[in-house]
């Protein structure tokens, strides 16, 4: 069981039924080995975090790159951080997507905060942007500053969405990628479409949602990619590719 539970990553596992049948003794002796593993979790935090968090706050002072600050967190470390500390799982999360950002030369989140608090605000204010989207409370022009001042990536935005932050994730992005289009924003309204488009689970709505909405963009020759890219398409879907067929 004990084995079981660090695969699995849980900090306080859940108390399993056949407790019923222990006696006395062994629920206490049962009980007691959880909670040395707890303790022994968190003091090997403590020696952890020290050594960590005073040169990665460095760095991200510094505006490093993506990769340095990959470099610098051994996974062994980072995994035992993350079970337990959530602004070490954060930044984890973040920096992958910085490394992706760095890929396709994109601006990268890492210029937008200068400790790991502040990297935690920042993913919550991003994640709160996007859901006032999915939730149709947009009242104001908060996300297109966060992409003209702040340099939020189209990648960011997408895995935002993609990871488990946003529900309506198919609704989410046809909503950001017209907000970014009626407001001169259509690179960013293409790439978040196109990325998503790959990175989404195949379906029927899926594929005519966003082809719908790159013909609205009038962007006929990707709507007719993406209407291609799949086998055993539904009617709609034939009906469609055999009309974009015809006009291109």
């Amino acid at each position: 069981m004990e084995s079981n539970r660090k695969k699995q990553g849980i900090l306080i596992p859940p108390i399993p039924k056949e407790y019923i049948t222990y006696s006395e003794q062994e629920m206490i002796k049962r009980t007691e080995s959880i909670y040395e593993e707890i303790d022994d979790l968190y003091k090997k935090v403590d020696i952890i975090e020290g050594k960590y968090r005073k040169k990665i706050n460095q760095l991200l002072e510094n505006k490093v790159g993506a990769a340095s600050l990959c470099e610098l967190m051994k996974e062994e470390d980072i995994k035992v951080l993350c079970r337990a500390l959530n602004e070490f799982h954060v930044l984890k999360k973040i920096s992958q997507i910085a490394k992706m950002e760095e890929t396709f030369s994109e601006p990268c989140v890492l210029q937008n905060f200068d400790t790991m608090e502040e990297a935690v605000c920042w993913l919550q204010l991003c994640i709160f942007t996007l859901r006032k989207f999915e939730l149709d409370r947009v009242c104001d022009d908060e996300l297109l500053f966060l992409v003209r001042e702040k340099k939020l990536s189209y990648i960011f935005i997408a895995e935002i969405i993609r990871d488990h932050d946003i529900v309506q994730k198919i609704d989410t992005t046809e909503k950001v990628a017209r907000y970014f289009y009626e407001n001169g924003q259509k690179r960013e309204a293409l790439l978040l479409v196109m990325r998503l488009e790959q990175m989404l689970p195949y379906s029927n709505r899926k594929v005519m949602s966003f082809a719908m909405l790159l013909l609205d963009m009038e962007e006929g020759r990707l709507a007719y990619e993406v209407l291609m890219k799949y086998q055993n398409p539904n009617e709609e879907i034939k009906q469609l590719q055999t009309e974009l067929s015809a006009l291109l």
